[in-house]
């Protein structure tokens, strides 16, 4: 009996896996003492593989485990936690999961750091609700476009990534959509920028010049808005909540 309560509604959803990676048993086994149950579940199911054409991925946390050491060695989120990547999108965000704390932060190219959640998973595991919040961290890296990604949709992130589809081709396993030059070495956010490259040797290289500052809720809107909109921020979404 499986943990997962959404499992056979993910591929009615996001479709079956453009590019599929298999999850060998003894690598879910090493993992199983991080991951909960419902995490393990989708990898039995859907391996480590790549849907809609690399909108996103269920990366194998192995794999990712130098990358993700890299972009935390030195901030105050290191030793905190036992964490592993779980997954990717076209463009390199990486969604963090913590054994005690869930889905806390994430790793974001286009924001060169580290974002923090407003609020991380720690109380609900704490209560026995770790494969309910599992199972959130893997549908939530698809939802940015709930489905499929479409021209229709008015975000910079949907666009760059069929902009780079349609010139590029799509995405294989641990392949992501690189900026060139990198965001940090003054690179421009523009489709025309983007190359096809190697996820975890190009988020590991970005680590080594990347600032990599942990960013929080209140940092972003300042950075896009100014410091004035952050308390009309945080109404709106503890409105929504």
């Amino acid at each position: 009996m499986t943990k997962a309560k959404e499992l056979k509604d993910f591929e009615e959803v996001f479709g079956v896996p453009t590019a599929v990676m298999l999850a060998p048993n003894d690598v879910i086994n090493r993992l199983s003492g991080i991951a909960p149950e419902a995490m393990c579940d989708y990898w039995r199911r859907f391996g480590f593989s790549v849907f809609q054409d690399g909108w996103f991925q269920l990366v194998n946390p192995e794999t990712y485990a130098p990358m993700l050491g890299a972009w935390l060695e030195g901030t105050d989120l290191e030793g905190k936690d036992d964490y592993i990547a779980v997954t990717r999108t076209a463009l390199g965000e990486v969604n963090v999961w913590g054994r005690k704390t869930g889905y806390g932060f994430s790793i974001s190219v286009m924001s060169d750091g580290i974002i923090l959640k407003r609020k991380n998973n720690a109380a609900g595991i704490a209560k026995g609700q770790a494969d309910k919040w599992g199972e959130s961290i893997l549908w939530g890296c698809g939802l940015l476009n709930y489905g499929t990604p479409n021209m229709d949709h008015d975000d910079l992130y949907v666009r760059l990534f069929l902009a780079a589809k349609a010139r590029l081709g799509p995405l294989g396993p641990d392949q992501m959509y690189g900026f060139v030059p990198a965001l940090p070495l003054g690179g421009k956010i523009d489709a025309d920028n983007l190359q096809i490259v190697s996820a975890p040797e190009h988020l590991t290289m970005l680590a080594g010049i990347s600032e990599r500052p942990v960013l929080t809720f209140d940092d972003l809107v300042k950075r896009a808005f100014g410091a004035g909109a952050v308390e009309d921020a945080n109404k709106m979404i503890d409105g929504m909540s």
